[in-house]
């Protein structure tokens, strides 16, 4: 799953709310006790984590496609910048240039 549209919200819709965070695996989680059900389950955390990326792929199918170099760099430099920003107080992870030098990677693929 690629996600080529600058910094990446996760969002899941059930039981008339909408539930959105960055953090996939904390989506499921909220998402997961949400639902009474136990959030470190496997096959909770798989059912949940395919119905998000489904959801996701329904909203917008240009998510979908095969990842290029820039969303693996992404993948990868998100997690850094977060904390950089939470510790300096700066806005590297919603960095124009950073998505533009993603785009451009993402021409390459793998």
């Amino acid at each position: 799953m690629s996600a080529n549209k600058g910094p990446y919200v996760w969002k899941y819709k059930g039981k008339g709310s909408t539930w959105i965070n960055d953090d996939l695996e904390a989506l499921i989680t909220s998402v997961a006790r949400h639902e009474a059900l136990d959030p470190m389950d496997h096959t909770v955390r798989t059912f949940y984590k395919r119905q998000i990326i489904q959801q996701m792929c329904e909203e917008d199918p240009g998510l979908c496609t095969k990842s290029g170099l820039g969303d693996l760099v992404h993948m990868f430099a998100m997690p850094v910048a977060a904390m950089l920003d939470a510790v300096f107080g700066t806005r590297i992870k919603d960095c124009q240039g950073c998505a533009r030098r993603r785009a451009i990677l993402n021409k390459v693929r793998f």
